[in-house]
């Protein structure tokens, strides 16, 4: 309900933060300050052995507050090697 979404935006008001709601459709309606659409992410992989080396994915603007029209954007998430060594 719109009660919700506005308790939870005076929640995050005037804080360094931000409510990021995920969903497979849009579910916070004109309450959304932004929404993006996430197109489905792709798998890169290297040569032999067939290691996950990446993902890529496309994040569209569909709604601003500032009324900016749509943009589009690449987003790449590279694997390092040997992250999770230094996380353990």
């Amino acid at each position: 309900p719109r009660s919700a979404w506005l308790r939870l935006s005076r929640l995050v008001a005037g804080r360094d933060s931000a409510l990021l709601l995920l969903s497979s459709e849009r579910l916070a309606g004109s309450q959304a300050a932004t929404a993006l659409e996430m197109q489905p992410a792709v798998a890169c992989f290297s040569d032999e052995p067939a290691l996950l080396e990446a993902l890529e994915t496309h994040a569209v603007l569909v709604r601003h507050r500032s009324g900016s029209g749509t943009r589009m954007a690449r987003i790449r998430m590279k694997l390092e090697p040997g992250v999770d060594d230094e996380m353990a």
